[in-house]
């Protein structure tokens, strides 16, 4: 029942946005905050046969998101209507922003705005309820290779790419994460990357309906939840789900705290409507607590999360009432050290590799005693080729460093309106350069060390040199024992070194690079234009 919940609740999403003038072939971007309103309005586009764009406005002049809706010609916009930054800045792009037609000279292609009211009054209802009183329209037919989704991805470039992916491609990565990532159909997983991304866009649903598990939720008012009877009550007898609650009192088993709460999107056994997104102070413990009391089966976390609680004793003890079965990480390399985190939360991790471009593509499973090999990536999954080469693009040996390819046949269609950055992504017919360095050992492992772009070389004559690497380099490189052994490539040694108590990161816990430059040239008092 639970599926059948879901299923007619996108479709009557769908229909919902039909009567905000949402057409075949329209491309939505959705400005929704990762929540149940965001899932079902990405499904309810879906459905309806136009693609779907999510994101969010970091910049009050719109200069991240401008961009991306010239590109991506969108023609329709949500956004939630109690987000005042993101009004405010479409105030300045849209002269008259309002719920219905639109013009903006900033964007030619706009045509209708929606807002999403995520939040109960006396007044209306909210977008969830507005979904239960639609009518279940008929559905369009649809081609799988039609494009559903526009996901957006930066890279090493620093310049927004858009990757547009068809129905097929989608099926076929829902199915790739759950053998690579060992999902099983009706599990509690915990995954707190934003759907705008392919680590956290739901298509895994489509192949193993679970419950899912996203922390950071602040509400604005007391946690309403629904069980999925009570979803399928509202769509039978179309009273309201604030109605129901109130002749019910029925509450689902996760534990209530006040403040922040858990995002458990409607799929499993039951859906919380949030509020807005606030990390709480200690977000060691609270994502810790919040394992436990959710009873999490796998959990998706970066390695610098697992950093992190190495450095937390008191939430390491062993404990009795609950131990995951796996901790899933991905984003960058894993070191030997984390080993004493992941024993503690989970019988097994798992280390997945992949791209937005190419979805999961290896993993390396490490069970028990098993020690972890620094930068091993495991082997490709199945039916998937990679392979290492030189600078000239030749396949080097067993071991041997060098740049990573993907096979991309029937995987990366290239980025859309942009063929010259298409054309840098696959130096060579059929496969995908990631960017990353890495070599392959003799027992078909991958092992990813790191993106080409970091690799540092001070000098011509200098050894090139990862991140990792340096930082040995210049924490022994005044020890004379070091200089003596190394003398002759002195030049590898930059000629400053900044410590930095925390690197600021995206969400996904990647290193946003173009800041850090900017706190590195303010703090060594360089202009960046000299």
């Amino acid at each position: 029942m639970i599926h059948i919940v879901l299923k007619h609740i996108c479709i009557r999403t769908a229909s919902w946005l039909r009567q905000q003038n949402v057409c075949k072939s329209d491309v939505v971007l959705c400005l929704v905050p990762t929540s149940p309103e965001q899932t079902l309005i990405t499904f309810g586009t879906e459905l309806l046969g136009a693609t779907i764009i999510c994101s969010c406005i970091q910049y009050k002049d719109g200069a991240d998101i401008v961009p991306l809706m010239k590109l991506g010609d969108v023609t329709a916009l949500v956004v939630d209507e109690t987000d005042q930054q993101a009004v405010s800045t479409l105030e300045k792009l849209i002269p008259n922003l309002c719920p219905g037609p639109v013009t903006s000279p900033a964007i030619p292609s706009l045509k209708t705005v929606i807002f999403c009211k995520r939040f109960s009054d006396e007044d209306t209802l909210t977008f969830l309820e507005s979904v239960i009183n639609e009518e279940e329209a008929d559905l369009v037919d649809l081609s799988a290779d039609e494009i559903t989704i526009i996901f957006t991805t930066s890279g090493t470039s620093g310049q927004t790419k858009l990757l547009p992916i068809s129905h097929r491609c989608i099926l076929k990565s829902g199915l790739y994460i759950c053998e690579v990532k060992g999902w099983e159909e009706g599990e509690v997983i915990f995954n707190p990357c934003s759907l705008r991304w392919t680590v956290g866009y739901p298509g895994d649903y489509l192949v193993a309906g679970h419950t899912r598990v996203v922390p950071y939720v602040k509400q604005q008012s007391p946690v309403v939840r629904h069980t999925p009877e009570e979803l399928h009550q509202s769509l039978r007898s179309r009273q309201s789900l604030s109605e129901i609650s109130r002749q019910d009192r029925r509450q689902s088993t996760a534990v209530q705290r006040p403040g922040y709460q858990p995002l458990t999107t409607v799929s499993g056994e039951a859906g919380i409507f949030p509020g807005i997104s606030s990390p709480p102070k200690d977000e060691e413990k609270f994502v810790f607590n919040l394992l436990k009391e959710e009873r999490v089966i796998q959990a998706y976390v970066t390695p610098a999360f697992l950093k992190a609680m190495l450095a937390r004793a008191d939430l390491l003890e062993p404990d009795d009432r609950w131990r995951g079965r796996s901790i899933i990480t991905a984003g960058s390399v894993v070191t030997k050290d984390m080993i004493g985190a992941w024993k503690t939360l989970a019988s097994e991790l798992r280390v997945v590799y992949g791209s937005t471009e190419m979805g999961s593509v290896t993993c390396k499973i490490y069970r028990g005693d098993d020690e972890v090999e620094e930068a091993n990536c495991g082997k490709p999954a199945k039916g998937r080729r990679v392979k290492v080469v030189d600078e000239a693009l030749r396949e080097v040996p067993p071991n041997t460093r060098g740049e990573l390819l993907i096979d991309s046949t029937g995987w990366f269609p290239g980025y859309l309106k942009q063929p010259q950055l298409t054309a840098q992504a696959t130096p060579e017919e059929g496969w995908f350069r990631p960017g990353d360095v890495a070599y392959i050992n003799e027992h078909g492992d991958v092992f990813v060390e790191g993106r080409c772009s970091d690799v540092i070389r001070s000098s011509p004559q200098a050894q090139r040199l990862l991140p990792d690497n340096l930082l040995r380099y210049c924490a022994e490189y005044y020890q004379e024992g070091f200089r003596q052994e190394h003398k002759e490539q002195e030049s590898t040694c930059p000629k400053f070194c900044l410590l930095f108590n925390k690197f600021p990161v995206n969400a996904n816990g990647k290193l946003l690079r173009r800041e850090l430059r900017h706190l590195a040239l303010e703090r060594l008092g360089i202009n960046k234009d000299s």
